[in-house]
């Protein structure tokens, strides 16, 4: 007997355009949003800077707070399975891909997307969010 596999929608695409919205970042800055992920089975995060940077994936526990201003206020950050770092080279697309088959997606509802941006200044290009998400069987 095979398993049945959710028929999926692809969540809209979204350019993060928060604190992590195109532009100049200061060096060693740290910026971040939250993003809603509940329910998604593969997420991919697309990142490109013109300098180097730490773009850090990190799921938030269920005291999340998705309107949090200020790094410390954001709820929970969940350090085990899902926790990602990615060094992010300048001028080069990045994709960091997330997967529930994999065990990066355990049923939490926000990541956050933290960035740390380098000794030098630049510009982050873009951060896009893809989604995939399971529709109910019909």
């Amino acid at each position: 007997m095979t398993k049945r596999v959710p028929r999926s929608e692809a969540r809209p695409p979204r350019r993060l355009a928060g604190a992590l919205k195109p532009g100049a970042q200061g060096s060693g800055a740290v910026a971040f949003e939250i993003v809603r992920v509940f329910n998604a089975t593969s997420v991919r995060y697309r990142v490109k800077c013109d300098q180097a940077c730490n773009v850090d994936i990190i799921p938030l526990g269920a005291d999340a707070d998705p309107d949090a201003t200020v790094l410390g206020n954001v709820g929970t950050q969940c350090t085990t399975k899902g926790k990602i770092t990615n060094a992010i080279a300048a001028n080069v697309e990045s994709n960091v891909d997330l997967t529930q088959a994999a065990g990066d997606l355990g049923g939490e509802a926000y990541h956050l997307v933290k960035v740390t941006w380098g000794a030098t200044p630049g510009n982050l290009n873009y951060i896009d969010v893809f989604q995939i998400v399971p529709t109910s069987a019909g």
